[in-house]
């Protein structure tokens, strides 16, 4: 496999695992960054592929290592999207307890016969 398109695979199957790791970990602050980083990584692989395919007469078994690395990255985007998919259905789950932690607070507060958005009374001892 030519050299190029190695470390192109190397270097998204790298990126690959730390999105997975950060989203396991709950680090999504620089989920923002990346799918420029994704877009560089494929566009590293899409020159790979342009220089294997100016190659006249690649042999078989360069051909192979290639497919079996893109199906290996392949596998590594299905677990990212699970991966992903697991995240989304988590911060549903927690958006819909916050929902009702906040639709019940207000019932409480209206019970307690205040109205929903006012202020707190504030007693003091110097009037």
């Amino acid at each position: 496999m030519q050299e190029e398109l190695r470390q192109g695979f190397e270097r998204f199957a790298a990126l690959q695992a730390a999105h997975r790791q950060a989203l396991c970990e709950g680090r999504l602050a620089e989920c923002l960054l990346w799918r420029g980083q994704r877009e560089i990584a494929f566009r590293q692989l899409q020159q790979g592929f342009v220089k294997l395919g100016r190659v006249a007469g690649v042999p078989a078994d360069e051909l192979a290592a290639v497919q079996q690395a893109l199906g290996l990255l392949l596998e590594g985007e299905r677990q990212l999207a699970q991966a992903v998919r697991a995240r989304q259905e988590e911060i549903a789950k927690q958006q819909c307890a916050m929902r009702r932690g906040k639709q019940l607070l207000g019932k409480l507060g209206a019970a307690q016969g205040g109205s929903r958005g006012a202020m707190p009374r504030v007693l003091s001892n110097r009037a």
